[in-house]
């Protein structure tokens, strides 16, 4: 009895499933369809083929194949609405590793920061802001950013790019309007030594409220001046490539250093503005940011700001150092008093090859244009290490600074996050909504010589030149 039981009961489920197909085609309603669609499948399509049954298994088994077993039916339901639950949860699950998670890991994260033991080892790295005082003892930096929306600084975010880095150019300004332009509206100048096509020119506009630009980089700011034979630059190119210099072998890449170092600012584009900030494509921006660095500059005469400094690679630049001591020799007047040398000058006078990363750089324009600065630059190419080395606009840029800047005019924006390629920064302190981890970012400072070593060395020199209070009674 059993047995018997136990086949017609698989014939009936066999039948069912035969006859799904023709069910789910039937235009009439559910409930004339056949029990077996409404009470199992509901017209839906057969997950497998269909079974023939033979016509005398039919006839003999007629009353059991008439209506399906109430037992059956009832498990077939049960397991069919188990089904559409477990699907709902992965969906549900699914939004929630998408959406919920990285808020979460970030409520977490800035929690954990709290906690005084693990600040601590952050603070040690980035443990002055500016002006040299120490962050546990001054207000919140974020309450001391006083806003003022209705004036808006002459200033622009500059990028050079070719037609073919489009796509990333998108990613950065996605990132950089997310972040902070799409609150302040700041015009984009785009420059290129080839002049942008039609396509980039409107991917670019389109996604953005803000003004866009297109300027082309004149041929003689991207070509070898009179000096240099390009058949012995060429000759020096081959060499750092048998060398390993980084970025030896590439002629454009030469051109983008020493076009940086000296020209970007005269771009009859950039005339109408005071302050620029640097992007490069592919780049991402970790955190909110609520105010206006460029008016912070402004209000604060500040002429240069950098979240990353590190270590130049010392085959790019073998005799830069030696040219800059030559020129502050013949130019001492040019040299301001208060300057930055110290953070750049190791203990034997040489030169530690600290710098400002220049990928990432907000800064006076008007620096770049001062007389100083121009004759710096002109006594540099004449040189011709642009070519027969391979000077970066870095540690040009660094160096000018180091010369003609005091430690009150140049800031480390500690709170904006920042990547570009394999070199990082994340906020340890005023995070905004920062998608990045701090502490793993300190351990990176400290396992990167290159990295940590000029930020300490950066640190140490502002707090140098504050004022010691001596205790009371002397």
């Amino acid at each position: 009895m059993q047995a018997q039981r136990y086949t017609i009961a698989h014939a009936w489920t066999a039948a069912c499933v035969s006859s799904s197909e023709v069910i789910a085609k039937d235009t009439r309603p559910a409930s004339r369809a056949g029990n077996c669609a409404t009470s199992t499948f509901r017209g839906e399509r057969s997950p497998g083929p269909a079974v023939a049954l033979p016509p005398a298994f039919k006839r003999r088994h007629q009353h059991h194949l008439a209506s399906p077993p109430g037992a059956i039916a009832t498990l077939l339901g049960f397991w069919q609405h188990m089904f559409d639950l477990l699907l709902s949860a992965r969906i549900f699950t699914l939004l929630t590793v998408l959406f919920v998670a990285p808020v979460l890991w970030d409520v977490v994260t800035d929690t954990s920061l709290e906690n005084e033991a693990s600040v601590l080892s952050i603070r040690s790295y980035f443990a002055h802001n500016v002006r040299g005082e120490n962050i546990n003892q001054t207000p919140s930096f974020a309450k001391r950013m006083v806003q003022h929306p209705e004036r808006h600084v002459r200033a622009a975010i500059v990028v050079v790019a070719r037609n073919q880095d489009c796509d990333d150019v998108l990613l950065s300004m996605t990132r950089m309007e997310q972040r902070f332009n799409a609150k302040f509206l700041y015009p984009y100048v785009f420059l290129n030594n080839d002049g942008f096509d039609d396509a980039f020119r409107n991917r670019t506009s389109a996604a953005t409220k803000a003004e866009t630009l297109y300027g082309l980089i004149p041929k003689e700011h991207w070509s070898y001046p009179p000096w240099i034979n390009p058949q012995e630059a060429a000759t020096a190119r081959r060499k750092m490539v048998a060398n390993g210099v980084l970025y030896g072998g590439r002629e454009s890449y030469h051109h983008m250093c020493r076009y940086f170092s000296g020209f970007f600012f005269r771009h009859p584009l950039l005339a109408r503005f005071d302050f620029y900030w640097r992007m490069e494509p592919d780049v991402h921006y970790y955190c909110d940011l609520d105010y206006d660095p460029f008016l912070y500059m402004q209000e604060n005469a500040l002429k240069y700001g950098f979240v990353i400094a590190a270590v130049e690679g010392p085959k790019t630049i073998p005799s830069l150092w030696g040219t800059v001591q030559k020129f502050a020799k013949e130019h001492s007047g040019l040299v301001v008093k208060d300057n930055l040398l110290p953070w750049v000058t190791s203990r034997d006078g040489g030169y530690n090859l600290c710098h400002f990363w220049s990928n990432f750089e907000i800064g006076d324009l008007n620096f770049f244009r001062s007389e100083e600065y121009l004759q710096f630059f002109d006594y540099l190419d004449r040189q011709g290490g642009f070519f027969f080395e391979r000077w970066g606009d870095a540690p040009v840029h660094s160096l000018a600074a180091a010369l003609f800047l005091n430690h009150s005019e140049v800031h480390f924006f500690q709170d904006i996050g920042y990547r570009h390629n394999s070199m990082r920064h994340c906020p340890s302190f005023n995070r905004n909504h920062c998608a990045c981890d701090a502490q793993t970012a300190v351990r990176y400072h400290k396992a990167s010589l290159s990295f940590g070593r000029c930020h300490k060395a950066w640190d140490d020199f502002v707090a140098s030149k504050q004022p010691r209070h001596l205790p009371a009674g002397r």
